[in-house]
């Protein structure tokens, strides 16, 4: 993760991965931990979010029963995702290839 200040702060290894789902103009994010035997389970929380453009950017306007914030679209790829938030700081997503969630967590 990079600070508004040019500080780069890098985590260790985190069994929570976030999966994110955009169909249709709606879009949706839940956390999701991984096994070792590679299925996975979610907390089932669900939060919703929709893109907007604004002015040259794009942001992604976050919902929950308890908040709401938005995060700048740095960089979208389709193995890679930067996103900003009001702070200034930036997240990396990378995606991951080794879970199956439309299966369920279960591997074929």
């Amino acid at each position: 993760m990079e600070l508004a200040n040019d500080i780069l702060k890098e985590y260790k290894i985190n069994e929570e991965v976030e999966q994110i789902q955009y169909v249709n103009k709606e879009g949706v994010r839940r956390k999701v931990v991984l096994l070792y035997n590679g299925n996975f389970l979610s907390n089932n929380i669900k939060q919703k979010f929709v893109i907007q453009k604004k002015e040259d950017s794009y942001f992604i306007i976050n919902k929950t029963d308890f908040s709401e914030w938005e995060e700048e679209i740095i960089s979208l790829f389709k193995e890679k995702l930067v996103l900003k938030n009001k702070e200034g700081m930036e997240y990396y997503y990378k995606r991951r290839n080794d879970i199956k969630l439309e299966t369920n967590g279960k591997k074929e």
